[in-house]
């Protein structure tokens, strides 16, 4: 039987920002410990974080939207009703930073996109209020979750 230990506040740096984990269980490999997780239900759990939000979002939290919907930069223009993917990607390559011209009606719409794409009919009315009136929070650069 592998040695196990339980981390709390453990942080994942693999979605492109930093996301914490309140417990993980962490098992023996070695003198190495690596976490014992269900890595679907981790980005699960970091979608609808970021769907239900009242924040901005970064550039990378953008690119891990688009990737777990499975678009590509040009669908997901045309789904937000730009006229190209060149924003799309200018607004990806923010990176840690909130991307210039991403205001709060494509934030909402991106969040409608998301609910969409969860099988829920629409965004809750609270979110889609803060985000169209730009009454959203700095974003969450490091997302916190419970697995």
């Amino acid at each position: 039987m592998k040695k196990t230990i339980k981390k709390k506040n453990y942080e994942l740096k693999g979605f492109g920002f930093p996301v914490v984990i309140a417990e993980v269980e962490l098992v023996a490999n070695g003198d190495d410990y690596y976490p014992r997780i269900d890595s679907r239900k981790i980005q699960d759990l970091v979608f609808d974080s970021l769907r239900h939000a009242h924040c901005k979002m970064i550039g990378s939290q953008l690119v891990f939207i688009r990737k777990y919907m499975d678009m590509t930069q040009a669908e997901l223009a045309k789904a937000l009703g730009l006229a190209s993917h060149t924003t799309v990607s200018q607004w990806e390559s923010s990176g840690s930073s909130v991307p210039k011209g991403f205001d709060s009606l494509y934030i909402a719409a991106l969040r409608a996109l998301m609910a969409k794409y969860r099988g829920e009919a629409a965004l809750d009315l609270a979110t889609f209020t803060r985000a169209i009136s730009d009454d959203l929070d700095p974003p969450q650069t490091v997302l916190a979750i419970s697995a």
